[in-house]
């Protein structure tokens, strides 16, 4: 499909869609839900706050804190 204007699905959903990504490239989402951007602006943010370190002998992720 190829769309030359703006589509408005009046309040319905986009299903099965494997990635999707802008013009520009500056921002894309994958199939896994990585989004990947060059800028996040937020007014309201969740995090969590770690420390992963790769164990050397097992090559495994230790979470120190």
């Amino acid at each position: 499909i190829t769309v030359a204007k703006d589509v408005d699905f009046l309040g319905n959903s986009l299903l099965n869609v494997k990635a999707i990504a802008s013009a520009s490239g500056k921002w894309s989402l994958d199939e896994n839900g990585l989004l990947t951007v060059d800028r996040i602006k937020a007014s309201v943010g969740e995090f969590k706050l770690g420390v992963t370190i790769t164990d050397r002998t097992t090559d495994q992720p230790v979470c120190v804190y």
